[in-house]
């Protein structure tokens, strides 16, 4: 409940920013329209596409291309990618009014509201190493049984942990790493050290 509470506070922070603005009416809209979830699938194939054809990008970005040639071009891409009509039209808006480059601030405010709305906590799990299909089945299993609500589970490599593995979510953080362990160990002997000296 705290990382939601926060969440809240934050959002109505980021909602007064041009990109929060854009971000809200997307969510209210999408609300209206029930396609919530679709719109945060249909911001990822964006993301794919742009990912993939960065000349598609910057001419969809391009502000000497006319309202009539980028609405089409829009068309033709929403088509493609099957974009909900809702998240279509706000692309188009956001073409014409040249904020384009604000599409992945839009998306992270976006995000926070969905996630909100459907009371899903962002968890992080960083690990040295690939974890296969059913080792993450089985890591999300446990984490749903750790908090309450949706999780939704990212996976991050890195090799500073040595081993094991680290679990953060808003302001909890798990820490089973090597690392982590060394230093516990290092602390140990450090305090057994002191006291040995306070003996003598």
């Amino acid at each position: 409940m705290k990382n939601v509470l926060a969440m809240s506070k934050n959002l109505d922070i980021l909602y007064t920013s041009l990109q929060g603005r854009y971000a809200k009416a997307l969510f209210l809209e999408g609300e209206k329209n029930s396609c919530l979830s679709a719109i945060t699938e249909d911001f990822t194939k964006l993301e794919n596409l742009f990912f993939k054809n960065h000349h598609l990008k910057k001419l969809l970005s391009s502000s000497s291309l006319e309202k009539i040639v980028s609405n089409e071009l829009w068309e033709t891409v929403g088509k493609e990618l099957s974009f909900c009509p809702s998240f279509l039209r706000f692309m188009q808006v956001v073409s014409n009014n040249a904020r384009l480059k604000l599409i992945n601030k839009i998306r992270y405010v976006y995000d926070i509201a969905y996630k909100q709305y459907t009371n899903t906590q962002d968890v992080v799990i960083y690990s040295t190493t690939e974890f296969s299909s059913i080792q993450r089945k089985k890591l999300e299993k446990l984490l749903a049984k750790f908090f309450t609500g949706k999780i939704s589970v990212h996976y991050e490599i890195d090799e500073k942990l040595l081993a094991g593995i680290k679990i953060s979510s808003g302001g909890t953080v798990i820490d089973a790493s090597v690392v982590t362990q060394i230093r516990q160990l290092e602390n140990f002997c450090k305090e057994k050290n002191l006291e040995g000296e306070y003996e003598n």
